[in-house]
């Protein structure tokens, strides 16, 4: 008899959404991907990307994949990938990831390391502080 091979979760596939109208407090974890459109308390670990839309507020500790941030959060991000500010986000808190992208208009308050940057160039962390990137 064959085995069932486990499939690999895809992380471009939003396996749970947090309406607008809804709170969640709590640990959030997960194999796929999550987008939040309300708000979320606690901790939001998962192997796939996080979304967080514009009306979203996260006081939270997120690890992902990925982030695309268009929202408030008041936490940190670690995400093996990348982190993406929209220009309507608001961070506040420090940022770990291999890449780190930041529109016009976006508000980071914290630190940044990039992992793989930072080992490619001399093997130790690179750490950059900001604050508002927005203003020019």
């Amino acid at each position: 008899m064959l085995a069932k091979r486990k499939k690999e979760p895809d992380p471009a596939k939003i396996a749970t959404v947090v309406g607008e109208e809804m709170h969640f407090d709590g640990n959030l974890q997960g194999t796929g991907s999550v987008r939040i459109d309300g708000c979320v308390t606690g901790e939001i670990n998962v192997e796939g990307n996080v979304i967080l839309g514009e009306a979203a507020t996260a006081r939270a500790t997120v690890a992902a994949k990925s982030a695309k941030i268009a929202g408030r959060v008041k936490g940190d991000l670690v995400c093996c990938d990348s982190v993406e500010l929209t220009s309507s986000a608001r961070v506040e808190g420090d940022i770990r990831c291999d890449r780190l992208v930041i529109d016009r208009g976006a508000v980071f308050n914290g630190s940044s390391a990039m992992a793989k940057e930072a080992q490619n160039r001399s093997g130790d962390s690179v750490e950059a502080t900001t604050e508002d990137v927005g203003k020019s």
